[in-house]
């Protein structure tokens, strides 16, 4: 499994995918690793 340092890593490059469930993924991603999203 991942640490959430390297899940903090994945998610800080962005989620290129625009389908809405990746997308969605990607944010639940940020939010458990409370990564600002930048908005």
């Amino acid at each position: 499994s991942l640490s959430k340092d390297d899940i903090k890593t994945v998610v800080g490059h962005g989620c290129p995918n625009l389908f809405r469930k990746p997308v969605h993924s990607a944010k639940r991603l940020r939010a458990f690793v409370k990564l600002d999203e930048g908005e």
